[in-house]
């Protein structure tokens, strides 16, 4: 069996974000809640759904999100 081949690049993959840095997660968690939110407006995801997405969260704590 042939090994695979990949042509060279220029591409730089970005480094990984560690979540359990407190930096890194304040960051990133802004974007991700917009991007959260858009989705499930887009396929109509019921409020109560969107919580259960969200690990369960009372409905205040996602009214504050």
């Amino acid at each position: 069996m042939t090994e695979a081949y990949y042509p060279a690049t220029n591409y730089q993959s970005p480094e990984i974000p560690y979540y359990s840095v407190i930096v890194d997660r304040r960051r990133l968690s802004g974007p991700a809640l917009l991007r959260f939110f858009q989705i499930m407006k887009k396929w109509e995801v019921d409020e109560k759904d969107a919580r259960l997405l969200l690990g369960g969260i009372t409905k205040r704590r996602f009214q504050k999100l």
